[in-house]
């Protein structure tokens, strides 16, 4: 079965992988060229992102009760909100540096030249619910088709 790397959920995938990587020590880029089998898939998209995303969303949650409560009750409101003033004033600061440093080395030095228009997209590949579908049914056979992610504005399949 041959995905669009450009889909959405072969998007969400990679980006799942990208957070799973940040616990696991990294293998996204074999995916990326061997392709994957689509049990493999789905239970990334389904299982291990919501997780980690429900951990992360946990921990921030945490880290504010544990950074807002805490300290005005031992330093007091006014105390409190005048440091967190001053951090917020801060990143302000260094936000707008870094925006406007982009800004001014992205200014063009000369005319830039049009782009060719690109060609239609010819490759559709399965929709997301066809996808789904497909798991569902190779799950019941317990067998996974193998999964590999084409570019669809050129046709390619990169496999090691």
């Amino acid at each position: 079965m041959d995905l669009d790397r450009n889909k959405w959920y072969v998007r969400w995938f990679f980006w799942s992988l990208g957070i799973c990587d940040e616990f696991t020590g990294g293998c996204q880029g074999e995916y990326h060229n061997n392709g994957t089998n689509l049990c493999h898939f789905c239970r990334v998209i389904f299982l291990y992102a919501p997780a980690v995303l429900l951990l992360h969303i946990t921990l921030i949650v945490f880290a504010l009760a544990v950074l807002i409560p805490f300290p005005i009750s031992y330093f007091g409101g006014s105390g409190y909100l005048r440091w967190l003033g001053v951090i917020v004033l801060m990143a302000f600061i260094i936000r707008a540096l870094k925006i406007f440093l982009r800004w001014f080395s992205n200014l063009p030095s000369r005319p830039r030249k049009m782009r060719k228009p690109e060609k239609p997209v010819e490759y559709a590949g399965p929709s997301f619910l066809e996808l789904v579908w497909e798991w569902l049914v190779a799950q019941k056979k317990k067998i996974c088709p193998i999964i590999r992610f084409v570019d669809a504005r050129t046709g390619e399949v990169k496999n090691a």
